[in-house]
C-alpha cells in the first residue's frame, strides 16, 4: 500500500485532486485492514487460551 501511495503522490499536478481521493480511500482501506487484522489476532489468542484451558482440564480429569 505504501508503495502505491508514494507512486500516486508522484503523479502530475493535473491529477492531484483525483489522486487525493484515491490516496484517502487507500488510507481508509489500510486502516480498516489493520483493524480486521487486530480483531483476527485477538480472536486467535482467545481461541488458543480456550484450547489450552480445555486441554489442561482434560489432563486433570484423566490424571
Amino acid at each position: 500500500w505504501d508503495e502505491i501511495v508514494e507512486t500516486l503522490q508522484g503523479a502530475p499536478v493535473s491529477t492531484d485532486t483525483e489522486l487525493g481521493g484515491y490516496i484517502s480511500e487507500i488510507r481508509e482501506l489500510q486502516a480498516a485492514d489493520h483493524r480486521r487484522q487486530t480483531v483476527i489476532s485477538e480472536l486467535l489468542r482467545m481461541d488458543h487460551r480456550r484450547s489450552t484451558k480445555t486441554s489442561e482440564s482434560r489432563t486433570a480429569l484423566q490424571g
